[in-house]
């Protein structure tokens, strides 16, 4: 039974770029979230709503600051692995590179353009996994 094996190092050199951009893009996930969290919460008090719009505001700017923080560093350490895998498992390191894109590309959603470099990086990792010449391996 043979095994196909990748030529290239473009997935592992994107894998270790995207990852380590990734360490200060977990900051800014955490500060873009909690910014759009405050926003939404000013917007509700600006309806007039007669809740206590206060802890509503803490409660939800943590919220959406802490989950894009886990999202961001989930992202980076899959990409990571995703990267070290590029030579030995092309397929699965495709998959990885597309699903820490998917990720990371979410965070970026909010305003963090670091989120949309890394997720710009992670996507050509992701395709040249894919397309890269294969040889097969005993």
């Amino acid at each position: 039974m043979s095994t196909t094996k990748g030529t290239s190092n473009v997935p592992l050199i994107m894998g270790i770029i995207g990852a380590a951009l990734g360490v200060p893009n977990v900051f800014c996930a955490g500060l873009c979230g909690a910014g759009a969290g405050a926003m939404a919460d000013l917007a509700a008090a600006a309806d007039g709503d007669t809740i206590d719009v206060e802890a509503l505001e803490m409660a939800s700017t943590a919220a959406a600051g802490t989950g894009s923080m886990w999202i961001a560093g989930g992202a980076a350490l899959i990409g990571l692995i995703a990267g070290i895998l590029g030579k030995s498992k092309p397929t699965i390191s495709g998959i990885g590179m597309l699903v820490a894109m998917a990720m990371v590309g979410s965070t970026g959603i909010l305003g963090n353009m670091l989120a949309l470099l890394i997720a710009i990086l992670y996507l050509i990792g992701g395709i040249i996994a894919f397309t890269q010449k294969k040889e097969a391996a005993s």
